[in-house]
């Protein structure tokens, strides 16, 4: 299996924001690109992914999500809950995304890296070929601290994919907001999906 820029991309969701998720599923690894159209960073400062098992909650509890900065950081969380999502390592696991690359391929901004199916970490969710996942989408700016902040309404949602090599985006499952009753802290920043 070739990595990066010459590899073939199977699987591929289309997310609002002309993003766009595929992904190569291999006997042990999975590779992914998260593209988004250089227009768009020009107003938000982070763009990113999180999985989920279709069977749970439509919410960001347990939700492993790769989330990517303008400097082209990649970064690996875990939502607990309708907050922002913190790094794995602060929760007790581990950062088990491998980053390839971040870079400019025509009018987009795309970043790549890859993972184990089951990397052993209780901060990952199983990734199991033929398996439904929902995909959350969120873009953002970052707060006046720097850190990434919450994101605004229309700016997140939930799509349906089913986690094979052949998957090809059916519009028909996907949701672009969420109706949420959230909790607001003043001077917490809250990454929620409301």
């Amino acid at each position: 299996m070739l990595l990066g820029l010459t590899q073939v991309w199977a699987g591929v969701e289309y997310l609002p924001y002309e993003m766009t998720l595929t992904w190569s599923i291999g006997p042990d690894l999975v590779y992914f690109n998260l593209s988004i159209a250089i227009i768009r960073t020009t107003y938000i400062d982070w763009w990113g992914i999180g999985l989920k098992p279709s069977n749970g909650t439509a919410d960001m509890a347990n939700v492993d999500f790769a989330i990517v900065t303008k400097s082209g950081l990649l970064s690996d969380r875990w939502a607990t809950n309708n907050t922002r999502p913190e790094l794995d390592m602060q929760l007790g696991g581990r950062n088990t995304l491998t980053y390839l690359f971040s870079q400019v391929i025509g009018s987009d901004y795309v970043t790549g890296w890859y993972r184990k199916k089951s990397t052993g970490d209780v901060r990952d969710v199983v990734l199991e070929e033929g398996a439904t996942y929902m995909v959350l989408w969120a873009i953002g700016k970052n707060g006046a601290d720097g850190e990434m902040a919450q994101h605004a309404n229309g700016k997140r949602g939930i799509h349906t994919i089913t986690f094979t090599n052949d998957y090809v985006d059916n519009a028909a499952d996907d949701v672009q907001t969420l109706s949420f009753s959230p909790w607001l802290f003043p001077g917490l920043c809250l990454f929620l999906a409301v």
